[in-house]
């Protein structure tokens, strides 16, 4: 029995010495478990997951992140010079009485940009304008000069030479009343101008300019 107990026994140290030199693989520590081990080894893995993805969040954040962009101020863009009316007048008169219309022409429309009730501007604009045969144009220049100063005399005498032209005395002999009304001197002008010619022969225009 003895010696049964003894191969038994022999049989059973062998049996642990072949499991306990390849211990290192399917165990962990003295007395701990397998399950314990798998445990361990999965909550391992989670934390290092866990920071590989916090560490990846903040590179893309802060390192790969664009410089932010600057702002800057747009300058503002400068003022244009205001225009010297007074000065533009002289040259836009100047080329008028020179002959050049065209020029004249076009200071007198930025003299109006400036200050659509320029009303010098807007009579000697209105002159041109006869001479280009643009009637219509014209006489709106002349009233619009009326309107901007009512107490001067050009406009209305340069109505009165406009309708005269087209033959309507009757509303030419008006504007030059008006016009005489304001300053006497017309009547020396009108007896001489030849644009009121056709007027001479009336004896309304021979009151008006005695």
């Amino acid at each position: 029995m003895s010696y049964i107990n003894d191969a038994l026994k022999k049989a059973q140290e062998e049996k642990d010495g072949r499991y306990r030199a390849y211990g290192h693989i399917i165990s962990g520590p003295a007395g701990e478990k397998s399950g314990a081990r798998r445990k361990r080894i999965v909550i391992g893995f989670t934390g290092i997951l866990l920071l590989s993805i916090a560490v990846s969040s903040f590179y893309h954040l802060y390192v790969l992140k664009p410089a932010p962009v600057l702002k800057t101020a747009i300058p503002p863009k400068p003022a244009e010079p205001a225009q010297d009316i007074p000065e533009l007048y002289r040259k836009a008169l100047d080329l008028q009485k020179s002959g050049d219309l065209a020029g004249a022409e076009q200071l007198y429309c930025k003299i109006l940009e400036a200050n659509p009730n320029h009303a010098n501007a807007l009579n000697n604009i209105g002159v041109i304008y006869i001479m280009q045969n643009r009637k219509d144009d014209a006489a709106r220049s002349f009233q619009r000069a009326i309107a901007s100063k009512p107490d001067s005399a050009d406009p209305y005498y340069n109505l009165a030479c406009l309708h005269a032209g087209s033959k309507d005395i009757a509303r030419s002999l008006d504007y030059l009343w008006k016009a005489v009304q304001l300053n006497p001197e017309i009547k020396k002008w009108a007896k001489e101008d030849r644009d009121l010619q056709i007027l001479h022969a009336s004896p309304e225009f021979k009151k008006l300019t005695e």
